[in-house]
């Protein structure tokens, strides 16, 4: 198990409702389009990949 902690997490909000949380497992790898973008050795692709998607309102 592990814990949630805000710090570990990869955003700009600063906290996380899930703090403190214990949790079972993690992520192995991030797949988007059928690529390996996040593995264990971290970011596989160069900055820009993606797009921004709004929310509605």
């Amino acid at each position: 198990p592990w814990t949630v902690g805000w710090d570990q997490l990869h955003d700009d909000v600063g906290y996380t409702p899930y703090e403190g949380m214990e949790l079972l497992g993690s992520a192995a790898v991030v797949v988007m389009g059928g690529q390996v973008v996040v593995d264990e050795w971290g970011s596989q692709v160069a900055p820009g990949r993606g797009r921004f998607i709004p929310r509605s309102a």
